[in-house]
């Protein structure tokens, strides 16, 4: 959605007749927002009535599922492309679930990737082969499907959001690795990485470590060795603990957003305990 408010904001008056089709993925937008931007678009000659969003994995080589401009319902990213496959399942029970009910999204193509260079312990994670000897991939995202076949995403379990780097290069930065790098620094017992935004754009991590005999700045400088610079924390804070680690299909997600920081945080937890605690040591 960047590149369609990047339009909006800067466009000139000047005739966009030529445009046919906004698709678009990676993050939401609100009802409200698309709205808008259709308007806009049309008032400015392009023949649209809606935005086409889509959904995909680098995974995949890219879509996977889609909308158009005959093909598509409000709120939903699509259907699959020609022999593309996806399932919602039950996260617990690794069952398929109906229509309607929501899950994690499985999804197999002919475009899906053999597995992650040098990191087999990520193929585990995310690769599976069924009865039939089908290769799933666990997208980690939430989602269900409409008895037309349209996908509808749900939520995240993997958390995914952007980063500036240097030059203002666009990347995505991942909570969950700049977790494992921190809890591979000497004398951290737990670690958890939020995020904050001063535009609701681009994001900086911030990490809460509870740690033995070890300082912020030795972390600081362990995540400068192994994280590129968009993934380092811009802020990290020492607590006491973290509530401890469960299964993903037990966790509570909290939305949690702290104004003074413009700070919006996906916590995992068995009890908001730990919410509480992150809240108040950012307005220390």
């Amino acid at each position: 959605p960047a590149h369609i408010r990047s339009i909006v904001q800067t466009h000139k008056r000047q005739s966009l007749s030529f445009v046919r089709t906004i698709g678009y993925g990676g993050e939401a937008i609100s009802s409200e927002n698309a709205k808008r931007y259709v308007l806009f678009f049309k008032d400015n000659g392009a023949p649209i009535s809606h935005l086409a969003p889509g959904y995909g994995m680098t995974e995949f080589g890219g879509t996977v599922v889609t909308t158009g401009s005959t093909v598509w319902k409000e709120g939903s990213v699509g259907i699959p492309l020609p022999l593309t496959n996806v399932k919602i399942v039950d996260p617990d029970k690794w069952d398929e679930l109906p229509c309607g009910k929501t899950g994690k999204i499985w999804m197999t193509s002919p475009s899906l990737m053999h597995g992650y260079y040098r990191d087999t312990d990520e193929d585990g994670d995310g690769l599976i082969i069924d009865e039939s000897g089908t290769r799933w991939l666990r997208t980690g995202d939430l989602g269900e499907i409409d008895q037309d076949g349209f996908l509808y995403l749900r939520g995240r379990i993997k958390r995914i959001y952007l980063a500036k780097g240097r030059n203002n290069s666009i990347y995505k930065l991942f909570p969950d690795r700049v977790e494992r790098v921190i809890l591979k620094c000497p004398y951290v017992l737990e670690c958890a990485v939020v995020v904050k935004s001063a535009d609701g754009i681009f994001h900086v991590p911030v990490a809460f470590a509870a740690v033995q005999e070890c300082t912020v700045d030795q972390i600081q400088r362990y995540c400068k060795d192994h994280l590129p610079e968009y993934m380092i924390p811009e802020d990290i804070r020492i607590i006491d603990h973290i509530a401890a680690p469960i299964r993903s299909g037990d966790v509570c997600i909290l939305f949690v957003y702290f104004p003074y920081f413009s700070l919006y945080a996906f916590i995992a937890t068995a009890s908001i305990s730990i919410a509480r605690e992150m809240s108040s040591a950012f307005m220390v």
